[in-house]
């Protein structure tokens, strides 16, 4: 009718309600990805987060990090883990060629008896303690921990640790082991090794049906030089 600006007529209904149909959608889609950029900005802050406090826990730390993917044999090293063998400006293209190059020889049955265990999964984690070769051709003790992430068969794909300087302690055992076992005017081992070399070839000879011999050595008067020292 004449006047009636806002009336809706019955053959226009169908096409109000399309029209009104289609922007709820636009707006549904605009609304679920402000929703979605929100959610991915939330997690990318917080996953930056994460990593700044990762690198600064690993610069603050006096252990090497190392973090291994096995499946492609490449590996993240830390700078720690570098300059504890003054390694700081080599590249290791395979990891794991390089880790076993730098064990002392007289330490590979002990590292690869541990790791072993640990892949078979007869120990809870990997630890040992061997010694590793430095760019100068030292050696120095360390302490490798590490934890490892498995597939659904079971079979290792990464696998992560540390790396702990251990050579003071490793000096100052021996060193209390040398007082323990050797006489500090002569050197010559004590009463107390003499013994425990005894015991155990007693105990061995008579576990193999074997015989040994015993040497014994008295130096005269060495009792007027060693009282007064």
């Amino acid at each position: 009718k004449s006047g009636c600006n806002n009336c809706i007529f019955k053959s226009n209904i169908s096409s109000i309600v399309s029209i009104v149909m289609n922007e709820l959608h636009s707006y549904r889609l605009k609304y679920e990805k402000e929703q979605e950029v929100n959610r991915i900005e939330k997690s990318y802050a917080a996953m930056e987060f994460d990593m700044k406090r990762y690198k600064l826990a690993v610069e603050g730390s006096n252990d090497g990090i190392w973090d291994w993917d096995l499946t492609n044999n490449r590996a993240y090293i830390s700078f720690k883990w570098k300059d504890m063998l003054n390694l700081k400006n080599c590249e290791f293209e395979n990891f794991e060629e390089v880790w076993l190059e730098l064990i002392q020889p007289e330490d590979l049955n002990i590292y690869d008896e541990a790791i072993t265990n640990y892949f078979e999964k007869k120990t809870p984690y990997f630890i040992c303690e061997y010694r590793l070769k430095t760019k100068d051709n030292d050696y120095i003790w360390v302490l490798t921990k590490g934890k490892a992430i498995r597939n659904d068969k079971g079979n290792i794909i990464k696998m992560a640790g540390s790396h702990t300087n251990i050579t003071d302690k490793k000096n100052a055992e021996e060193e209390i082991n040398h007082l323990a076992y050797f006489d500090i005017v002569t050197d010559l081992a004590n009463r107390t090794l003499f013994e425990e070399k005894l015991n155990k070839c007693i105990s061995n000879s008579n576990a193999n049906k074997e015989m040994f011999g015993l040497i014994y050595l008295d130096l005269d008067n060495f009792k007027n030089v060693n009282d007064p020292l």
